[in-house]
């Protein structure tokens, strides 16, 4: 019966060695089918760090442009409050009192066209006066 153990035992080691050296042969041969599966997944590991960082480029040049929009909308309306005041200023410096003098002179003017009228009229009474003696 020993015999036979051993002899089983030695069957059984044989056995497992030559299964060792069939993995060992198949761990070191790799498929057509498993070398496309790394390449493959080489590839997404690159593309997937390529979109991470086009993402954070995406996101840093789209924080620049708003800060640049806001820069932008900022210095708008610094220009027009400053242009509306400036307006304004034109306004109450040059064209107000312009106006104001404009509305002075008309009032002058409708005084000097009254005054011409009336000496017109003196005028014409004293030519017709002057002409009453002379007719006599």
């Amino acid at each position: 019966m020993r015999k036979t153990a051993a002899k089983a035992i030695v069957g059984m080691l044989i056995g497992v060695v030559i299964l060792a050296g069939c993995e060992k042969q198949n761990g070191g041969e790799i498929s057509d089918s498993e070398k496309r599966s790394r390449l493959i997944a080489m590839e997404n590991a690159e593309l997937r760090e390529q979109l991470a960082k086009q993402k954070d480029d995406y996101e840093r040049q789209l924080v620049q442009k708003q800060q640049l929009f806001d820069q932008c909308n900022q210095q708008r309306t610094a220009l027009a409050d400053m242009s509306k005041g400036r307006l304004e200023g034109y306004m109450s410096d040059i064209v107000g009192p312009l106006v104001n003098e404009n509305a002075k002179l008309h009032e002058q003017v409708k005084s000097l066209n009254m005054r011409v009228a009336e000496l017109e009229a003196e005028i014409e009474n004293l030519k017709t006066e002057s002409k009453l003696p002379e007719q006599q």
